[in-house]
């Protein structure tokens, strides 16, 4: 994570608890127990709008397609000023994130509003996002065709990755 930018070695005052999570059939993911930070934090209130809202949206689409973006928060890059709120241990050195880590109060809000900038916040009738999905639908295999170009094109100039 270091190598990849991720994390950098920190000197923070603060530091967090370290969690592993191993889950079956995927990689093991480093989370920090952001708890008593996120008593601390004011909320952004950006979220996603109901799921029964956003499936209203498909009524008449043909055409559906799921993209999932690759570790999520971490395409975001986090601010530098607020990264010695995410320091943790390990192994006898401290290191904080350079990019939006899972599990802190507004990592979700933040994601969010960085998606509504790359993408759109649902203003192009052919795709919405959701958590960490962009969903593109289309009435035509055509139009699905140059909508999934559409949006991949605006991930692609943002540098986000997709999941195949």
């Amino acid at each position: 994570m270091i190598k990849n930018g991720i994390l950098e070695i920190s000197h923070s005052p603060y530091v967090n608890p370290l969690t592993i999570i191993q889950w079956k059939d995927k990689p093991i993911r480093i989370c920090v127990d952001a708890r008593q930070v996120n008593k601390q934090m004011v909320p952004d209130r950006a979220k996603t709008p109901p799921a029964r809202e956003l499936l209203q949206r498909f009524h008449g689409a043909k055409y559906i397609s799921s993209i999932d973006l690759n570790s999520a928060f971490l395409q975001i890059p986090l601010e530098e000023s607020s990264r010695i709120w995410t320091a943790f241990n390990f192994e006898g050195q401290t290191y904080q994130f350079t990019r939006v880590p899972f599990g802190f109060r507004n990592s979700l809000a933040n994601f969010i509003m960085a998606l509504q900038i790359v993408v759109g916040s649902h203003s192009t009738g052919y795709d919405l996002n959701y958590v960490d999905d962009i969903i593109a639908y289309s009435n035509s295999y055509e139009q699905h065709i140059k909508h999934l170009g559409a949006v991949f094109g605006k991930l692609t100039t943002a540098g986000f990755t997709i999941n195949p």
